[in-house]
């Protein structure tokens, strides 16, 4: 991951800019850059994975008009930079934000239909700024608005370190109390904001800052094929995100768990050729799933590492949570946080995982007897319905793990 920050008003100097990256150096420690304007300054810390030689950001089209600086990474690049190229553009990198600038050039906002991968993205074109964030928001990119500013970052310490002060929203209070975390746009601090997934901001001098829609989820309808039919596209659909995203020019690690979207995550890569090593949280105790995920592994002949958590890692649960911004209300969120810290102590500056695959692939137990409720009779889903609402907390655990 990369970190992107910047504003558009008046120019607060390169200072501040600094001021900005320093606080979020951690995200990207293989260098700063920056592009300060009248009234529109962009800058970013980078994470080098693509061209890491030559991929250093803000990227501009050919006559400086257009400024753009990308947290993320653009898989279908190549697809981009080939059509654009096509059309006259010209590149002097391999690195995947180059298309950025050109592309916004020839097709403006459209561009993001275009684009397949996770992004937050800034572009200065002349004197409007426009944000935009990847259709599921995977990279994050608050706001901060005044009636004469607007700050934006990847994360919340680095608005901080623009002056903006840290103030608890009470408002956002009880949705967190309620879900366990804070639904877009609101934020626990006040007065900032995030940019929902899948829209873009634009603002100019003398307008108020406009955010819509560039991608929603569309609905199809039920297709005419069989089920093995149906299994096979999804099979293809995986297999090809999976390849897609083994891109760069660093090894990545693979998250693993006993779950089924870690097994076809993990098999999808092998049957790339891409070696990865497999990294398992657990917990030592019965329930663990590192033995299980030590056998998936072998499975698919892939050296594994097992993470296993103890109550000193407690003590780090007030960094983690300072690290989060947002805190979302999981017990897992140390698990992670060690995954992630182990991969890097191996030398992994990046890792691939699943989040809700195991949901669509019907790999938790308690989906199995939640089915065989759904093919109840009509008349005994009612009462069903009420036996599991008043039904002890202990005894559902026992029975939907």
């Amino acid at each position: 991951m990369c970190g992107i920050y910047g504003w558009f008003g008046k120019n607060s100097g390169p200072e501040r800019l600094q001021s900005m990256g320093e606080a979020i150096r951690h995200r990207g420690p293989d260098g700063f850059g920056a592009h300060c304007g009248e009234d529109i300054s962009l800058g970013i810390c980078r994470l080098a994975i693509v061209d890491k030689s030559n991929g250093h950001q803000p990227f501009f089209n050919q006559d400086k008009t257009i400024a753009t600086i990308c947290n993320g990474e653009i898989y279908n690049h190549l697809v981009i930079r080939s059509e654009l190229e096509t059309l006259g553009h010209r590149f002097d990198t391999h690195s995947d934000a180059e298309i950025l600038p050109h592309a916004w050039q020839e097709w403006g906002v459209d561009m993001l239909e275009k684009l397949n991968g996770m992004f937050s993205i800034a572009i200065r074109d002349g004197d409007t700024l426009t944000l935009a964030r990847d259709r599921c928001g995977q990279k994050p990119l608050y706001l901060h608005t005044t009636e004469s500013t607007l700050h934006f970052a990847s994360e919340i310490r680095a608005l901080l370190a623009a002056g903006i002060p840290a103030e608890l929203s009470r408002a956002a209070l009880p949705s967190y109390l309620v879900n366990r975390y804070v639904p877009e746009p609101l934020t626990l601090f006040k007065d900032i904001t995030i940019l929902p997934a899948g829209h873009f901001l634009s603002i100019s001098p003398g307008t108020a800052p406009k955010i819509e829609a560039w991608w929603k989820p569309r609905t199809s309808p039920t297709l005419d094929i069989s089920e093995s039919e149906a299994l096979g596209k999804l099979d293809s659909l995986t297999r090809d995100a999976v390849a897609i995203s083994l891109q760069g020019e660093e090894k990545i690690a693979t998250y693993l768990s006993a779950g089924v979207d870690s097994a076809i995550l993990l098999e999808s890569i092998r049957r790339t050729g891409f070696e990865t090593t497999a990294f398992t949280a657990g917990f030592g105790t019965d329930s663990d799933e590192i033995n299980h995920a030590a056998r998936i592994a072998k499975e698919n002949n892939t050296p594994h590492i097992q993470v296993t958590l103890h109550e000193s890692d407690l003590t780090n649960l007030r960094q983690v949570v300072a690290q989060m911004e947002l805190p979302v209300g999981d017990a897992l969120i140390l698990a992670f946080d060690k995954l992630a810290s182990t991969a890097a102590e191996h030398g992994y500056r990046v890792a691939i995982g699943g989040d809700g695959i195991d949901e669509s692939m019907m790999g938790y137990s308690f989906q199995s007897h939640l089915s065989k409720i759904d093919s109840l009779p009509s008349f005994a889903l009612k009462p069903a319905a009420c036996l599991l609402r008043h039904c002890p907390l202990p005894l559902l655990d026992k029975f939907f793990p």
